[in-house]
């Protein structure tokens, strides 16, 4: 067998190219000779040549569910300048520039990660051409330029195993330092486990959130409101009157206060947050009795845990300022404290939301 390529005669990079264009092929794991210009060889000895190029190209991929727009480093080959001798060439031959690619698509996967915007992926072509390079003459140290067929072997089964094993888009990316703002809007109920001071029974109504984001730790303001039953706070309004109540004569519960939470787990689509939260609540009835309107003012504190199921994730680190968008269903429940003057009342919390977090890195 003639002495196959020593090493490659040139690296190219090309800020943009079409996957599909004419001539051009990015890594496979299945090379062919159709995938070189046949010719003879040339005054070097070598039997072929792998023409290999690195680029960086803007490309959407799904990873673990999460839509990414990123900067891909991809590597590929000219077809047009990669050759072959097929008077001389052998099966060997084929395996070394095999190993070759192997080594370009490798180098890519490596630095995927660090592809955070396009300046970065623009500068990390550069880096993928030279520690390549580097694989490569080690490669060609080793196998004696190929004429080594045991070593030319290892290689293969090396780099293939390591393909195998390893996603050909990589994790999903993180930002920098994001901040985000989000919101959740939903339903609440909340069950009083009253004791002979509570008088609340029953509320179900409207939750609203607003929320920053840094890290794990969310901190914001929701409001909640809606109707409240009492069977208490009937009696204590109706005592010592001949008249009742209407069906009409209702009272409204609403609150109003801060809520912090941290995010203990939060992997694929599952987020789950333990939370705490205080502030002031109000009873008030919504029609007049015996020329009396109910106010009762108050305050109430809960401890609780939510967990969001995320339907829909996207990051975009196209822009100059990357950024990802998620919106999820969240169901909270927590432990409920209602204190209005002496009457106290502890209940059982439920909310169901809908929501969305935008978050923006650097």
């Amino acid at each position: 067998m003639k002495k196959v390529l020593l090493f490659l005669l040139g690296f190219m990079a090309i800020a943009n190219l079409n996957a599909q264009g004419y001539g051009y092929r990015f890594w496979t794991d299945r090379l062919s000779w159709t995938d070189f210009v046949p010719r003879q060889g040339d005054s070097s000895g070598a039997s072929s040549e792998l023409y290999c190029f690195f680029l960086q190209e803007p490309v959407c991929d799904t990873i673990d569910g999460v839509k990414v727009s990123r900067y891909a480093l991809l590597c590929g080959m000219d077809e047009a300048k990669s050759w072959y001798d097929p008077e001389v060439v052998e099966y060997n031959n084929l395996r070394y520039n095999q190993v070759l690619f192997n080594l370009g698509e490798m180098t890519c996967r490596e630095l995927q990660p660090l592809s955070i915007n396009e300046e970065r992926a623009n500068e990390l072509v550069e880096v993928a051409k030279d520690m390549w390079e580097r694989k490569v003459l080690k490669f060609i140290r080793e196998s004696s330029g190929g004429i080594d067929k045991a070593v030319v072997d290892r290689w293969m089964d090396s780099t293939s195993n390591i393909l195998k094993n390893t996603s050909a888009t990589g994790p999903v990316p993180k930002l920098q330092r994001p901040f985000g703002v989000g919101f959740t809007i939903g339903f609440s109920g909340t069950d009083y486990i009253n004791g002979k001071d509570g008088y609340l029974d029953f509320d179900f109504g409207a939750d609203i959130s607003l929320f920053i984001a840094w890290g794990r730790h969310q901190l914001g303001i929701m409001g909640r409101g809606g109707r409240v039953y009492s069977n208490k706070l009937i009696s204590m309004l109706t005592s010592g009157a001949t008249e009742e109540l209407t069906e009409e004569y209702t009272f409204t519960l609403s609150h109003f206060g801060g809520r912090y939470g941290y995010a203990f787990y939060d992997k694929g689509s599952v987020r789950l947050i333990p939370y705490i939260g205080a502030g002031s609540a109000k009873v008030l009835s919504n029609e007049t009795y015996r020329n009396f309107r109910y106010i009762d003012k108050g305050f109430y504190g809960e401890l609780g845990i939510a967990m969001d199921l995320k339907f829909s994730q996207s990051i975009n680190l196209w822009e100059a300022k990357p950024r990802a968008m998620e919106y999820d269903a969240r169901i909270a429940l927590a432990g409920n404290y209602m204190q209005f003057g002496d009457n106290h009342s502890f209940g059982i919390n439920f909310v169901f939301s809908i929501g969305c977090l935008a978050r923006f890195g650097r």
